[in-house]
């Protein structure tokens, strides 16, 4: 029945074609400085990438990680038996999408978590103040708009230099990208300079 090394010799052996049937359903960063801590929207390079898995990882299968929308992946350190995961000393180098997986032995993949990451080096500007109107009398006020490049958090009215008037009010309805307060001119001051 067949010479050594051929089917009909080696008749003992296993095709598996069943992929995982868990995966990653969370994924950090170690140094999240975006608006909220798990957004993935960071300012640092540098990064240690941790997560969750929806079972304890089982023996022979391996979490792995991409930092470039799967073209590559990278072997995570996990647990036999936990469910948790992490990827020491990861370099961001801009936007892309992150992916986690299991994978078993015979090479077949679990589900994919995927997520979009950025890392945002560049500092927001300021880019208008607008009034909505530029002439005021005595005991009336106009809504002030400034605009940025991107989102803010931690704007206030102490951060502002207020001449002939006080701001009120200052508050953001779209996640701090724009912010309107209230200016209300100091009575008897003509001045348009301001």
């Amino acid at each position: 029945p067949g010479a050594a090394g051929s089917l009909g010799f080696n008749k003992n052996f296993l095709i598996d074609a069943t992929a995982p049937t868990y995966g990653a359903t969370a994924v950090v960063f170690s140094n999240d400085t975006g608006v909220s801590n798990t957004d993935l929207i960071t300012k640092a390079a540098s990064q240690n990438i941790s997560g969750v898995l929806s079972s304890n990882l089982v023996a022979g299968d391996t979490v792995q990680v991409s930092l470039d929308n799967g073209s590559t992946w990278i072997a995570a350190a996990a647990t036999l038996g936990q469910n948790t995961f992490s990827l020491a000393a990861q370099t961001l180098t801009g936007a892309d999408t992150l992916k986690v997986r299991v994978v078993d032995v015979a090479g077949n993949s679990g589900p994919v978590l995927s997520k979009a990451y950025v890392l945002d080096t560049s500092a927001p500007q300021l880019t208008a103040i607008k009034l909505s109107s530029s002439s005021l009398k005595a005991g009336s006020s106009t809504t002030v708009t400034f605009d940025f490049s991107e989102s803010i958090t931690g704007f206030e009215i102490a951060d502002l230099d207020v001449q002939n008037g006080e701001i009120s009010g200052l508050g953001s309805a779209n996640g701090g990208k724009t912010w309107t307060a209230t200016f209300t001119p100091t009575a008897d001051i003509q001045d348009t300079t301001n």
